[in-house]
């Protein structure tokens, strides 16, 4: 093990990053986008953005989807590459998936 002195914020949550890194790297996101096609442009978030940030909740150990709005926000606002979506354009967006 290596350790580093750093003077960046260290979270909890850095293994997040290697998480969502391996799904946007194996090709999920893009899968994901190409099978359930694009939401209307007026949503914001893509299919593969919500899945994102739902994946974010499951290895972040959350519960439920309202954990990304009152417990995640702040520390998955720092993945490089995922927009936080509220808990409820999160709900709305896997129900119109049909995962």
């Amino acid at each position: 093990m290596h350790t580093t002195k750093s003077r960046e914020k260290i979270t909890a949550f850095g293994g997040l990053n290697f998480c969502l890194k391996s799904f946007h790297d194996s090709g999920l996101a893009g899968l994901i986008d190409r099978r359930l096609g694009r939401r209307v442009s007026t949503v914001g978030f893509s299919y593969s953005e919500i899945i994102a940030n739902q994946l974010a909740v499951f290895f972040a150990g959350g519960d439920c989807a309202e954990d990304i709005t009152e417990h995640l926000r702040g520390p998955a606002s720092q993945i490089k590459g995922l927009s936080v979506c509220s808990a409820d354009t999160l709900l709305r967006g896997v129900k119109t998936a049909g995962v």
